[in-house]
């Protein structure tokens, strides 16, 4: 699953890349910019039914009692704190399960809404890549671990339960020598990349 997934998602940088080159001539006809959001958005559906594919293959391996307990793990059983007020429901969110749910570092997931913004969860560990977000400010709150965020001016260290916020425009390279638990929250447009694109980037992002 990781490896076609991890094609998929290069290919989709890769025609994104095409797109934001062709768009920026102001040459590209309706015609092939409706193939190329085409051919993107099929890539995109593909690499969603991976992800839910080996949710369901997940299952032909469980018991279950582990059937029920992964569904409530991933929000679909019983024991769900979604809760309808209304026509509005909200969802009670505990961090420590839904970090429970993956392994994978620098891949963020989304877990919730706020207004124009995703609230984001990651794993770090290692050394990301230098890069600035143009228009989005980011904040970085580190849940567990020990998280360096290096600028061309200072380093600033993050502890558990302490954020910072990285404006817009700034470049900033996160560095994590052990695991790290990050709570992100950043608006909805924003590239874990940003400005970079390589093969960290992450244009699918997974909802957990």
């Amino acid at each position: 699953m990781h490896e076609s997934a991890g094609r998929l998602e290069k290919s989709i940088v890769a025609q994104e890349k095409r797109l934001d080159s062709l768009y920026a001539t102001q040459k590209i006809s309706e015609l092939q910019l409706r193939a190329l959001v085409g051919e993107i958005a099929a890539l995109q559906g593909e690499l969603r039914v991976i992800h839910l594919d080996a949710h369901l293959e997940m299952k032909k391996i469980l018991l279950p009692p582990q059937i029920a307990k992964y569904d409530e793990l991933r929000g679909y059983g019983k024991g769900t704190s979604q809760q309808p007020i209304g026509n509005i429901e909200m969802e009670k969110i505990n961090l420590v399960q839904k970090f429970s749910l993956f392994a994978d570092y620098w891949r963020p997931k989304i877990v919730g809404e706020l207004n124009d913004a995703y609230v984001k969860l990651a794993k770090l560990k290692g050394e990301f890549v230098w890069h600035h977000h143009e228009n989005e400010d980011e904040l970085f709150l580190v849940v567990k671990g020990r998280l360096l965020i290096k600028l061309r001016e200072c380093d600033i260290w993050l502890e558990e339960g302490e954020l910072v916020v990285i404006p817009k425009g700034v470049e900033h390279l996160p560095i994590a020598e052990d695991e790290v638990h990050l709570l992100l929250l950043e608006p909805k447009t924003t590239l874990n990349t940003g400005n970079v694109q390589n093969e960290r980037t992450v244009a699918e992002l997974e909802r957990i």
